[in-house]
């Protein structure tokens, strides 16, 4: 943890299985220095610790993979920042959320073909996803999801700074058959557009294909979570397209079993 946390500095422990060790060692230093910590998190050593050193807790439904928590999670936070007087929490734009992802989910099921376009794509290349502020780590979590779902790879570059450095890498040979996805909103501010469009004539120039997903909804939070609902079905969609079970995640379950074999838990769970 920082050096400089103390009891003014509100410190947010999220693990949604609890068990997360950076998580639980970061908590570990965190309580020498301050009392102010809220935790998030369905069960495990984090529930544990937090009980024992009466922490205030918001918990999570348990009992399914943590990826698909990330709305309960968000949301969970937002909550505890309001309660903390940091933050006004945007029921409107919540509300407008959830009306949005009912109507997507119905859409989608009557008319997942571009869902289903953009998945086959994806499917005999190398994604690339771009994305910008505010919908930066929405780029994030499609790639991560990409990872987890369809067991590929796959990369990610924030805009603007990958023009100062990652735009190089189309200049030279390519490594493989890429296929760059740019998250887009449609009122995105002219400095971002002008990138993009050069990007975009940049790819052609090279003869690559590309996908554009623009977001959805009025507010950002609606925008946010329209976008990471499309793109979490089309790296489900992949999944199933590659004929691999998205659910299980076989070789992130090895490494938490390796690990237990060289690391004490005692480190970070007896805190």
């Amino acid at each position: 943890a920082p050096h400089f946390l103390d009891d003014h500095t509100l410190v947010v422990a999220v693990s949604y299985s609890g068990n997360t060790e950076e998580t639980l060692r970061s908590l570990k230093s965190a309580l020498k220095l301050t009392n102010s910590i809220v935790t998030i998190t369905s069960d495990g050593f984090l529930e544990k610790t937090a009980k024992k050193y009466s922490l205030p807790t918001y918990v999570l439904p348990s009992g399914r993979p943590p990826r698909t928590a990330l709305p309960q999670m968000m949301i969970a936070l937002l909550w505890i920042l309001e309660k903390s007087g940091l933050y006004k929490f945007p029921i409107e734009e919540a509300k407008e959320a959830i009306s949005l992802l009912k109507e997507l989910r119905k859409h989608y099921v009557a008319n997942p073909e571009p869902l289903i376009e953009l998945a086959s794509k994806i499917s005999e290349s190398l994604p690339l996803v771009y994305s910008y502020w505010p919908y930066r780590y929405v780029g994030y979590r499609f790639k991560t999801q990409l990872n987890e779902n369809a067991k590929i790879h796959a990369f990610w570059a924030p805009l603007p700074e990958a023009n100062h450095n990652e735009i190089m890498g189309w200049e030279g040979r390519l490594q493989a058959n890429y296929h760059p996805v740019i998250i887009r909103d449609e009122q995105e501010e002219d400095y971002l557009r002008y990138r993009i469009e050069y990007l975009k004539n940049l790819l052609r120039s090279r003869g690559i294909s590309y996908s554009e997903v623009f977001t959805k909804g009025r507010t950002r939070l609606a925008k946010m979570f329209s976008t990471i609902f499309t793109l979490d079905l089309v790296s489900v969609i992949l999944a199933l397209k590659l004929g691999v079970d998205p659910l299980p995640v076989s070789t992130i379950s090895g490494l938490k079993s390796y690990l237990s074999t060289r690391i004490d838990p005692k480190e970070y769970s007896e805190i």
